[in-house]
């Protein structure tokens, strides 16, 4: 609720001691992230907003059998946060290159590629597997004619039953229809994981990933960054 909100925030702002949030193990100050909450809720307030609801599909699971972060969603939320959450990510990553990367992005794997229809399977729990396993994700791009739009269909299933010989065969025949001014197909794209939909920002962590990667196959020395 927006008053539980408002309520920690005003607590904290007369708190005398600095402020710390931990990010994948490492403190870091939160005092310039606090500001922006606050203005955040002071709009939400003048709106008459009650409630902040998270973005993404949230936790379903109220007795879970583990600890880990996934043992608290069920395998069909899950499966709905994987799909929206990847839905947000390319679209986050076609904006972040039409803004800051046009002049190249026909050098980009991805964006040569778009747009696409983002498939994957999803793999979850599996019976005698421990709570500690998470799930794993195995994800692949189709490109799809100009003027449509990408879309993400992520399902349930095993990995294994990707079948990566089959679908070079085939992506790399429908390339050749529909990008046929490229004298060189565009690299396909096949990945994996599944931990990135815990993340703070998820949607945007992953679309900055991929970028990274793709800067990185150009030859971009990021280590500068930290990335």
């Amino acid at each position: 609720r927006i008053d539980d909100i408002e309520e920690a925030v005003d607590r904290d702002r007369g708190n005398s001691e600095p402020m710390y949030v931990y990010k994948n193990g490492i403190r870091e100050f939160f005092g310039e992230e606090i500001s922006l909450v606050k203005n955040c809720v002071r709009k939400l307030i003048e709106r008459d907003h009650d409630v902040v609801s998270d973005p993404w599909p949230a936790r379903d699971v109220t007795n879970p059998k583990g600890n880990s972060v996934w043992n608290f969603y069920g395998d069909e939320r899950l499966l709905e946060r994987t799909n929206a959450i990847y839905a947000a990510a390319l679209r986050i990553y076609e904006s972040m290159v039409d803004r800051w990367f046009c002049g190249f992005r026909n050098r980009l794997r991805l964006y040569r590629l778009l747009p696409v229809r983002l498939e994957g399977r999803l793999t979850c729990s599996r019976p005698g597997e421990p709570a500690s396993v998470g799930p794993n994700l195995t994800w692949w791009t189709r490109s799809l004619p100009a003027g449509e739009l990408s879309t993400v269909v992520i399902e349930m299933g095993d990995r294994e039953d990707f079948d990566h010989f089959l679908y070079w065969r085939e992506e790399e025949e429908n390339l050749r229809q529909i990008h046929p001014e490229y004298e060189t197909p565009p690299a396909l794209w096949v990945s994996g994981g599944g931990g990135a939909i815990f993340n703070d920002r998820p949607a945007t962590d992953l679309a900055q990933q991929w970028l990274i990667d793709e800067l990185r196959e150009l030859g971009w020395d990021l280590s500068y960054q930290g990335l």
